[in-house]
């Protein structure tokens, strides 16, 4: 009988030896996935600006590159909502619920905004992203915003050519 319970002693050990090994392995592929996604954060962070929303359209967090920006400290940022300093028509709230039930919902949205700064105006390209939980449930909403004010300067200028050249091809047109 004790040499049965000694075998039966042994077969858990090793089970447990081999339950540990496995934890270990999860252990640290959990860690090279978590140092990986700090990467990737670390590398959106410096690229674009970063701001994450609670569901409510409530800043939770946002990306120091988004701070420098607005030049405004962090704690005048968190806490505040989405539509904050937003004069919006009736028509623009109902286009901006309407925006923010598609998000909440589960969609990505994409969107150009002009805004102003410190005086300065700069147009941002951005993306809002639903992070969803582990029961696939949207949890917190997450912005992705790049400057384009160059490129839109340029538009603007390269319109004011067309226009120019084009009124000069319609008055040498009538010109003949």
């Amino acid at each position: 009988k004790s040499q049965q319970q000694a075998e039966e002693m042994k077969a858990q050990e090793e089970e447990m030896r081999q339950n540990m090994e496995e934890l270990h392995a999860t252990q640290e592929e959990m860690a090279r996935k978590s140092a990986e996604m700090e990467g990737i954060l670390n590398a959106l962070d410096s690229s674009s600006y970063v701001i994450e929303y609670d569901l409510e359209g409530k800043i939770i967090n946002i990306s120091d590159s988004y701070l420098q920006l607005l030049n405004i400290p962090r704690q005048e940022v968190i806490g505040t909502h989405h539509a904050d300093k937003m004069e919006l028509s009736e028509a623009q709230q109902k286009d901006y619920e309407r925006f923010w039930n598609l998000i909440k919902s589960g969609n990505t949205q994409r969107q150009e905004v002009k805004i102003n700064v410190g005086g300065k105006t700069f147009w941002l390209a951005e993306t809002y992203s639903p992070i969803f939980d582990h029961n696939n449930n949207p949890s917190k909403i997450f912005k992705i915003a790049n400057n384009i004010t160059e490129s839109k300067k340029m538009a603007e200028e390269l319109a004011k050519e067309n226009q120019i050249l084009r009124e000069k091809v319609e008055k040498l047109s009538k010109e003949k």
